[in-house]
């Protein structure tokens, strides 16, 4: 066995400047001395060496010269290893003064996949390492969004007693315990809702949380089971006034990344400038898919209509809501939001649970979901505070769910109380930043852009 501390791993470094620096000749220290990764590494005709450096700033060629004291074995260097150099510009080129190497690489450089997980892709791609780059600056963005116009950042829990009750909905479980007592239930918690609609009551009235949320749903080009996810929350307001923050939100990072507002999404054209499109549920149903929504009300009305449409597997004993979907997910969705972003607006109140009654409207619901380029970026509402109505919407939820052979979890108690004590009038969103970010730089895929996606075959 070696000993220890190896030698071949010395503490720390000396490192002064960056490889952006040096190539404006800007480095604040002389003599400049980069540590970085070794990405290219050749022998020359004349027995000194050409190699390439990057660190997090740019990428930097230079040369070794008959001067250049080698404090590690000139041929048992090679590309991967992480190196520190003390650099001097002659004629021009920047030559190695001193070379050390800080760190050996213990795998053939070369076997690095491009196809491989993102970390690792960004060890040896510049893409790969810019698109979490702009990931992080755009995080930042949104950051300052909400704080510059008066929000507060609140920090929800992951772990929760009381998942939500959403029938399509499905979250993480697990369990805590100790020799003390019996192991209890907890959840990874799929969205911060129920903790901001408490802190409503608390007398917050503008709160925003960024942060991860989770599903137990299959991984795809818009799924992961972990997500980063923000809401926000307005007291005294309604949906349409979320409306309005969606809009300036997405123009404030559009402009932040392109300095203009239209962007090309895979073979699309985004028009961001003009006022977002609005477009009702019962409007988007006749506009694209032909079906009246007056004769659809009842479930058996509806699936014999998708039976006609050809929709041969729906049968009468299907829910009203899945028929939707079915119907939805083929013939709207893909349609909406192109080339201008489009809010989908008053559902019915069977898929709006958490959602004030549309008053002219009873039998709808002031909910709206975001949508460019086809995809669903957001859900919204006008927020149900009415704790009785609340609570016979979670029990309604609770008999789906049972319907179709679901755990029913308990009703959140604390959240029905702090409805009790007084939620004021508020509407809220959840939006999906991954997706915004995977539309904004303009990728295929969510997991392009997240630092460590699940991977799916």
């Amino acid at each position: 066995m070696p000993n220890f501390p190896n030698p071949a791993y010395p503490a720390g470094g000396r490192k002064n400047c960056s490889v952006a620096l040096l190539l404006k000749e800007n480095c604040p220290v002389r003599p400049p001395v980069l540590a970085a990764r070794l990405v290219q590494w050749e022998l020359l005709l004349d027995k000194t060496f050409a190699g390439t450096l990057r660190d997090d700033s740019g990428i930097l060629a230079f040369k070794t010269d008959k001067k250049t004291d080698f404090q590690t074995e000139q041929t048992a260097l090679r590309p991967g290893d992480i190196v520190e150099i003390v650099f001097d510009r002659r004629d021009g080129k920047f030559v190695a003064q001193s070379l050390r190497r800080l760190v050996p690489t213990q795998i053939d450089w070369h076997t690095l996949h491009p196809k491989t997980v993102n970390w690792k892709r960004a060890i040896i791609s510049k893409e790969q390492k810019s698109l979490l780059e702009k990931r992080s600056n755009l995080i930042q963005r949104i950051r300052s969004f909400f704080l510059e116009r008066g929000f507060l950042e609140i920090d929800a829990p992951t772990l929760v007693h009381y998942p939500g009750q959403e029938p399509h909905l499905e979250p993480f479980q697990t369990w805590h315990g100790s020799v003390r007592r019996e192991a209890t239930p907890l959840y990874l918690q799929t969205s911060p809702e129920f903790s901001m609609k408490k802190l409503l009551a608390s007398g917050f009235e503008k709160i925003f949380y960024l942060g991860h949320s989770f599903r137990n749903e299959p991984v795809s080009n818009l799924h992961q089971p972990e997500f980063l996810m923000l809401e926000w929350y307005r007291a005294y307001a309604n949906y349409t006034d979320i409306m309005a923050d969606c809009e300036e939100l997405l123009r404030f990072l559009v402009e932040f990344l392109y300095s203009k507002q239209s962007i090309s999404f895979g073979s699309e054209s985004l028009d961001f400038s003009k006022p977002f499109h609005r477009l009702t549920v019962v409007q988007a149903l006749k506009e694209f898919s032909q079906i009246d929504y007056e004769s659809i009300r009842e479930p058996a009305d509806f699936a014999r209509a998708a039976r006609r449409k050809g929709y041969r597997t729906v049968g009468n004993s299907w829910a009203w809501d899945d028929i939707f979907f079915k119907i939805f997910l083929n013939e709207i969705e893909p349609k909406l939001g192109n080339p201008i972003p489009t809010f989908l607006t008053e559902y019915p109140i069977s898929m709006g649970a958490l959602a004030h009654r549309i008053e002219t409207k009873p039998d709808f619901v002031e909910r709206f979901e975001l949508y460019v380029a086809g995809i669903e970026l957001a859900n919204a509402f006008t927020e149900l505070n009415d704790p009785e109505e609340q609570v016979a919407r979670f029990l309604e939820d609770q008999s789906v769910r049972k319907k179709t052979g679901k755990e029913s979890f308990r009703i959140d108690p604390d959240f029905v109380e702090a409805l009790r004590i007084g939620m004021p009038p508020a509407a809220g969103i959840a939006l999906g930043v991954d997706r915004l970010l995977m539309i904004l730089l303009d990728q295929p895929s969510i997991e392009s852009v997240i630092y460590f996606p699940e991977m799916w075959p």
